[in-house]
Formats: structure tokens, sequence, C-alpha cells
């Protein structure tokens, strides 16, 4: 009996301290804990183009008061990579009184060229206000809302690549009017699913977040994330009918400061012509 009991307090001992270490992992070390990925994407029309530029994603930040140690650590990561691009596809601020702050983080990030946003729709909930403020500039953000922009950045050999802001109000059925046949084409989707809308018209590119990657990294336990209504691309590399998507699983949070398996994620992207993207998924019915 006594060894029984030995071994009983041994299991809920064990127990409690794998409970422990979860707990501190899930609330205190991951939601802190910077993943930079590096993404090789092969884009036979992207690549001459930027195969020469290095292309840094975020999204999903969430700003709620001043820069914390994740907001540091992602501006210290950004500076040690020095990218010539910054893409955010949106969520930048969960708090309107964030926005200024978010505005002198952003500020401090210097990329290259620029930064282009767009609002995700927290941020059109919040701020929807501000998309005409002069703050955005001169945080040396180009905010898109709903825009379809040609845009020719150096080191392109003077060819211009289209970038298409799309927000859930977005106008699908329009943009093949205002967009050439044989341009390329990078679409910052505020919906990963989206994509499909994207594919149709036969864009290269898609790059969203929203998913916070269900800031559950475990598929047994994602499904009581409440991320999971928000379509079958979690996070990664897709292809989707011609068209690649890429889900970031972004760097902030919205109902809970929580994430198990599943770090905040800056993501570098580097564009081949040819050769084989061996993380890429393709879901049934997106062949």
């Amino acid at each position: 009996m006594r060894k029984v009991l030995l071994v009983a307090a041994c299991l809920i001992a064990f127990a409690l301290a794998a409970a422990g270490s979860a707990y501190i992992d899930a609330f205190v070390l991951e939601p802190n804990w910077l993943k930079i990925e590096r993404v090789t994407v092969v884009v036979p029309r992207l690549a001459p183009l930027l195969g020469d530029l290095t292309i840094v994603h975020l999204s999903d930040i969430h700003f709620r008061k001043e820069a914390g140690f994740l907001e540091e650590s992602i501006a210290r990561a950004i500076r040690r990579i020095g990218p010539d691009i910054i893409f955010m596809s949106g969520d930048l601020v969960s708090r309107r009184s964030a926005l200024r702050a978010f505005w002198a983080w952003a500020g401090g990030l210097e990329p290259r060229i620029w930064t282009y946003a767009i609002p995700g729709d927290t941020d059109d909930a919040l701020i929807n206000d501000t998309w005409e403020d002069d703050g955005w500039r001169r945080a040396g953000i180009a905010l898109l809302v709903d825009e379809v922009l040609p845009v020719v950045w150096p080191g392109t050999g003077e060819r211009r690549i289209w970038l298409v802001a799309a927000s859930h109000a977005f106008d699908w059925k329009a943009i093949g009017e205002r967009v050439p046949e044989d341009e390329p084409v990078i679409v910052l989707a505020e919906k990963p699913l989206m994509a499909k809308e994207a594919a149709l018209a036969r864009f290269d590119l898609v790059l969203a977040g929203d998913t916070h990657g269900h800031q559950m990294g475990i598929p047994a336990l994602a499904r009581f994330s409440a991320y999971t209504q928000r379509g079958p691309y979690v996070a990664g590399l897709y292809g989707v009918r011609g068209t690649l998507l890429y889900v970031n699983r972004g760097t902030g949070w919205t109902a809970r400061p929580m994430r198990f398996f599943c770090r905040p994620e800056l993501t570098v992207f580097r564009f081949e012509a040819e050769g084989e993207m061996g993380r890429r998924r393709v879901l049934p019915g997106d062949e």
C-alpha cells in the first residue's frame, strides 16, 4: 500500500510539474519567443524582379500599448535582416490608443524601400477614420485600403509589379479590368480564403494572416482555438490552383496571450524562378 501511495504521489507531482511547465511555455515563453521563418517560393514571373530583394512579412501585430519585449525583438531582428520591403497583412493594433505607439515603432524598422500595410477587421473597427492621417506616411508606411497599385522598385529593372490590397469589402469582379494579364501580382489579403479569388484571377502570390496559426501547433488541441472557424489555410505555404498563398502565424493576440507550439512569426522570403517547394501544401480541391 505504501508503494502504491508513493507511486501515485510521484505521478501527481509529475503531472503538476508538466502542467506548470506547459503553462509557463504557453503564457510566458512562446508568446514572446519570435521565430524567423525563411521561405523560398518559386514564382517565375516574380523571381526576375524580386530575386535580389529581401522581403519581410508580418501579420496580426495587435499593438496594445508601448513596444514591449516581443515588439523590440521584432524590430531588432528586422534591423539585422535589413529588408528592402516590409509587408504587413492586417490587424496592426488592438487598441485605438496604441496607434501612435505603433507608428513610432514601425518608423524605426527602416526598410530600404518602403513598408506596405493593409488594415484588418480589428483596425477597421477601431481606427477606420485614420486612413488618411499623415501619421502613416511619417511612419514610413503606405497604408493600402482596397487598392490596386502598380509599383516599380529599385532593382526590378524598371518593370512594374502590381500590389492588390484586399479587405472583406474588396471588389474582385472589377479587378480584371485594372491589372494587365501578363504582369506579376502580389496580393495582401485580410483573409487567407481570398486566395480562392486571387487564383481565379491568376495572380502570383497572396500574403495573409488572420488565423494566428490557431495559436496552437498541436492538431489535437487546435480544435479548442477561437481561430478554427477561419478556414482551412492555417499557417505556412499553400498552392491554390496555380497561385501561392502564404499564411503568417502573426505575432500578437486578441482573445488570450497564449501560444503553444506556435511561436510568433517573422517571415523572410526568397524568390526563385524554378525548383521545388517541399513545404507547400495543396488541399483537396486546390489542385
